[in-house]
């Protein structure tokens, strides 16, 4: 069930620029991909929440558990797939390559995010790391979608195929 069916808001991802016309054939694609990192940061904000208002109760390592299996059971191997997939053919057009490597820079910062909650046991430690995770996050999804997915549409690739099962399309 989606977060909207559950009548929770996710947070707005900005358009594309404007005046950028997508490829036809790659505009569902991207929408696609586009509503699947909405609800991802959805989740992510909502289980952030989740964290602090348990950590103001005293009673937070329920809410870190939830949260550190939703990263390690969605959000890392979301991330795995778009480096195996998106990340690796950006990677071999010049126009991408530092945007891959400042991209690749943050899932790192969001695997050290995943990792500080394993070792996380006080309130303001998992507040903090729940908190980093959240806004590289939504840095990261805001950059694939305004500037790594544009210029894989206009070097022609079929983002269909190159995504697979990593992105369901829903279209």
């Amino acid at each position: 069930m989606s977060l909207t069916a559950l009548g929770l808001d996710a947070p707005q991802l900005h358009e594309p620029p404007a005046g950028r016309v997508l490829h036809r054939s790659n505009a569902a694609v991207i929408a696609a991909v586009t509503a699947q990192h909405a609800e991802l940061a959805a989740r992510l904000a909502l289980l952030t929440r989740a964290v602090r208002s348990a950590a103001r109760a005293g009673d937070y390592a329920g809410a870190r558990n939830q949260l550190q299996h939703w990263c390690r059971t969605a959000l890392v191997p979301h991330l795995v797939g778009d480096e195996r997939t998106l990340y690796t053919a950006a990677a071999e057009l010049t126009p991408t390559q530092l945007l891959v490597s400042g991209m690749l820079t943050a899932h790192s910062s969001l695997g050290s995010f995943v990792a500080d909650l394993s070792v996380a046991f006080d309130a303001v430690d998992v507040v903090a790391a729940a908190a980093a995770g959240e806004a590289v996050l939504a840095v990261q999804l805001r950059n694939e979608k305004e500037l790594l997915l544009p210029v894989l549409d206009a070097a022609g690739l079929d983002l269909a195929v190159l995504l697979g099962s990593t992105h369901p399309t829903r279209v």
